[in-house]
């Protein structure tokens, strides 16, 4: 998305210096010298790492910032391209490239509504809860809740979240991803005897190596979230079996927390009503907040 407008750009430029000699002289020219200068920045900002020896989270940084590049940087090209044909052919050519954008836009938006649609609906069983940590609670609050809501909560409402899935891609020491994510399966009933089973299961192991570790590194390595060594594996059992040997209720709040959310539909292995040390204060649409006390 970034090499090939970038290797097509410096080509024009090239030909047009050659011939002219006055690529920067020329103020038509300078909407070219701009994306060429978009492009650049893409290509550091998505090599970062090499330049820099730094990790960065990127993900999908390229969706929101190269493809657009390589669209801004094409469209003038094509448009400079068309200036050079007759009449008939400009329009022509433009009104195949708009549809063929209209028709792929629409594709892709059709498809994703479609894709989303059944989980949007069942989303919206949150909002209920989600008015009740606004109206009663302070703004600075954490709530604890399964990874699955950890990225619905701060959008939705003024609460922080115990942990999150992408904690792994700040500056979260190991200990507290690893707290996180064990404070998580332990309320779903995982216990030691269950732990080697759980955690070699191959899709816990890519969630526990997404969440725990820097995200796409070893999907990036190895090619799955998963892929790292066993000993790495082996040595996360036994932390945990360790990690049991404390109540839950020390674990949890070895870290601020003041309210558990429950999705009773989908993560019915919480079973959260056996514990002293929460007390129910909203259900409604399969859907409990607890108070840490």
């Amino acid at each position: 998305m970034i090499i090939a407008p970038l290797l097509l750009l410096g080509i024009l430029w090239f030909i047009d210096w050659y011939r002219n000699n006055t690529l920067v002289a020329n103020p038509e020219k300078k909407p070219l010298i701009f994306v060429g200068l978009l492009l650049v920045t893409g290509l550091i900002a998505s090599n970062q790492q090499v330049i820099t020896g730094i990790e960065i989270q990127q993900f999908h940084y390229h969706f929101s910032t190269n493809i657009p590049a390589f669209l801004i940087t094409m469209s003038l090209i094509f448009g400079l391209f068309l200036t050079r044909l007759p009449k008939k052919w400009q329009i022509t050519l433009a009104s195949l490239v708009v549809f063929i954008f209209v028709a792929h836009a629409s594709l892709i938006q059709t498809y994703s509504y479609g894709y989303n649609f059944q989980e949007t609906l069942d989303n919206q069983r949150y909002i209920p809860a989600f008015n009740w940590l606004n109206e009663n609670t302070n703004n600075e609050d954490v709530v604890f809740t399964q990874v699955r809501l950890s990225g619905l909560l701060p959008i939705y409402t003024h609460n922080y979240v115990y942990g999150a899935l992408w904690a792994s891609a700040f500056p979260v020491p190991q200990e507290r991803l690893e707290h996180n994510y064990f404070t998580n399966i332990a309320f779903a009933n995982v216990t030691g005897s269950l732990a080697p089973d759980y955690f070699y299961d191959p899709i816990n192991r890519n969630a526990l190596g997404q969440y725990i570790f820097e995200g796409q590194y070893w999907r990036a390595t190895c090619g799955s979230f998963g892929c790292f060594p066993d000993e790495t594996l082996d040595n996360l059992i036994l932390k945990y079996k360790q990690f049991l040997k404390q109540p839950i209720s020390l674990n949890l709040k070895k870290y601020r927390a003041d309210y558990v959310l429950w999705d009773l539909r989908k993560d019915k292995d919480w079973k959260l009503d056996q514990y002293k040390f929460l007390e129910k204060v909203f259900t409604g649409d399969e859907v409990s907040i607890y108070r840490v006390r």
